[in-house]
């Protein structure tokens, strides 16, 4: 190695030729490859870095690489690109943590997605393969536990609990939340309003349920209906697939918009406060027209 000058060294300014002769000198000795470095190590020393085992031909494997490795792995999982092409066979991640020792998160060889745990229905959130079915949200307890809770700006809004023997599915309703609280009156009509219906579902055609129509029941009780009649909204579809040579995209895919139906839901349980004080008011009228009988019999 070539000697670079220093002005603590020389105990003067470094003149010219000095700064050219340091400049000159780097040059030489830059490195170019690994074997500039002249390093003999073993694989013992080496995992003396880390702590890891590795064997000799391990290292060698990846010293003998003649592309850029992480030229290489960036073809498979981009990282300001956030995608991956190709299969996982299986996949085990200890977060974002270099100091966790135990699984944050597993993609089994069965497409079972496991967070928090590593056996499918084990404590924590399990999304399972198609084959075997189901989303589990497990705890390791038998106390109340909030498996779901659904947040907004304005604080929690719902959620879905559990106890040692049920699931409670709640949504806010703390009385610190509300005001302009009156009871309910005139019920009895707007129950008679409603249309329970008897059908069956397009999709279903063998099976006859009982229930309403979304539309039909929005008008009596709006709360408990979302969407609107007949509306429509839309949808990128693929009008022409891409066309692939093995893992690379030759021509890309079509893309296109079409116009498709906004479905509307219904929540039945809305419908119970008004089913609840209908009821209220026809036991105060059947209990009205019981004393005028009883008053009338003892007449």
């Amino acid at each position: 190695m070539s000697t670079i000058v220093t002005r603590s060294g020389k105990g003067v300014p470094l003149t010219a030729t000095d700064h050219d002769n340091n400049v000159n000198n780097l040059n030489t000795d830059k490195v170019e490859t690994l074997a500039d470095l002249s390093i003999t190590s073993t694989a013992t020393e080496i995992n003396l870095l880390d702590g890891v085992t590795a064997t000799t031909a391990e290292l060698n494997y990846v010293d003998g690489v003649t592309s850029n490795i992480q030229t290489q792995l960036g073809t498979k999982l981009p990282l300001a690109g956030g995608t991956m092409t190709g299969t996982i066979a299986g996949f085990t991640s200890t977060g974002i943590d270099d100091n966790a020792t135990s699984t944050a998160m597993t993609i089994d060889n069965s497409g079972n997605v496991l967070v928090g745990t590593t056996t499918v229905g084990g404590t924590g959130v399990t999304i399972t393969s198609p084959e075997s079915g189901g989303t589990f949200s497990t705890t390791s307890n038998t106390v109340a536990r909030n498996h779901i809770r659904f947040k907004n700006p304005n604080g929690t809004v719902g959620a879905i609990t559990t106890s040692g023997t049920a699931t409670t599915y709640a949504t806010s309703s703390d009385y610190r939340l509300k005001e302009n609280v009156i009871p309910m009156s005139g019920s009895i009509d707007r129950l008679k309003e409603l249309k329970p219906s008897r059908f069956n579902f397009i999709a279903d055609a063998d099976k006859t349920v009982d229930g309403f129509l979304a539309h039909e029941a929005q008008a009596i009780v709006p709360e408990a209906v979302t969407g609107a009649k007949d509306a429509m909204k839309d949808e990128e579809y693929e009008v022409t697939p891409a066309v692939m040579d093995g893992e690379t995209v030759v021509t890309e895919a079509v893309m296109g918009t079409r116009s498709v139906p906004d479905m509307q839901g219904i929540d039945q349980s809305k419908l119970s406060p008004l089913t609840i004080s209908a009821l209220q008011e026809a036991i105060t009228l059947i209990e009205q027209l019981t004393a005028r009988v009883t008053e009338l019999e003892n007449a």
